[in-house]
């Protein structure tokens, strides 16, 4: 019987490995930089170097499984993680995708590409158009669009020269916003600015939910979204209603009932009431995966529990989140 847990990776004497919960290490520490796990596999790289921004430039990326086995060996650019079994990759700087077992899929001839989202893959093709691709890696939805996020929860959205629009899987036009500018569908609510840029959200019915009274807006999660005005952060409801008042300097999204929320230049972690279940005291802090955040404090970074409680001790250079693995 398969067993599921969580692993993470994280960064310790310049090789990045990966650490269950109970901060027990299940992959060395040999990899130049390392993805969290998805789909039960975790994109990493061997040959890289930091650059002076804090990115890992030149190298190899490959694939490992849950084991830490490489299943494809290092030969890419670039390799982001896979989503809808595939992922994409980069070559003398063209994006093209490979399947589980490293077949590719769609050759490297794009000059940008998205990740699988509803079976379906957005890229830019070398005109500078966008249009899908499927799972097989053939254009699902032709190239007439001069930008276009991946699919979420059935729908697309991209621009033309007439403007915004949202299609169904098929290519088929259903709205045409009268919109500056249109997010992905999220829970339901999409983002959207209006021409005298001011920001609300959209159901998928083309109507205002949310009114446009807002300079920015992120993303529904577990029912909130983090909205800004005059450079203040809180959170609407899916009524539309301000459910946490504009008092933070950024957050992050809800996840688990707790997000990550920034005030006076440190982050804490507050609850679906806007309190504080960890102070602001920190570098910074991820949103919560597994029921533990990664955090950074003086440098260093560990992980602490929804309550606030240290579960991993900061002792490594950097930490990424939690995510699940089959064994």
């Amino acid at each position: 019987m398969a067993n599921s847990h969580y692993i993470a990776p994280v960064y310790k004497n310049g090789k990045w490995g990966y650490i269950n919960q109970h901060n027990e290490l299940v992959i060395p520490f040999r990899f130049d930089d390392a993805d969290v796990f998805s789909e039960n596999k975790a994109t990493v790289n061997t040959g890289g170097k930091i650059n002076e921004d804090g990115w890992v430039e030149g190298g190899r990326w490959g694939v490992i499984d849950a084991n830490g086995n490489y299943i494809i060996n290092p030969s890419y650019d670039l390799l982001n993680p896979y989503s809808c079994g595939r992922a994409c990759f980069r070559l003398m700087d063209r994006w093209g995708f490979i399947d589980d077992g490293g077949n590719v899929i769609a050759p490297p001839l794009y000059s940008m590409a998205e990740e699988y989202a509803d079976n379906l893959a957005a890229v830019q093709n070398k005109e500078y158009r966008y249009g899908y691709l499927d799972l097989h890696g053939k254009v699902a939805i032709g190239f007439d669009f001069s930008f276009a996020y991946s699919f979420r929860e059935g729908l697309g959205v991209a621009q033309d020269e007439g403007g915004w629009m949202v299609m169904d899987t098929q290519g088929n036009i259903i709205l045409r916003p009268d919109v500056r500018r249109l997010q992905q569908f999220i829970g339901g609510r999409a983002g959207a600015m209006n021409f005298e840029q001011r920001s609300g959200f959209l159901n998928s019915k083309g109507e205002w939910a949310i009114a446009p009274v807002y300079d920015e807006v992120g993303w529904f999660a577990e029912g909130m979204a983090p909205v800004s005005r005059n450079g203040t952060w809180g959170f609407v409801n899916d009524e539309g209603m301000l459910a946490i008042p504009l008092r933070f300097d950024k957050t992050g999204n809800f996840n688990e009932g707790v997000a990550p929320a920034r005030q006076n230049k440190s982050w804490g972690v507050i609850d679906r009431s806007g309190n504080w279940i960890v102070k602001p005291a920190y570098e910074y802090i991820y949103p919560s995966t597994g029921g533990l955040l990664s955090f950074m404090n003086e440098g260093k970074a560990g992980y602490m529990d929804t309550k606030g409680n240290i579960v991993i001790p900061a002792t490594y250079a950097d930490a990424k989140p939690f995510e699940a693995i089959t064994i």
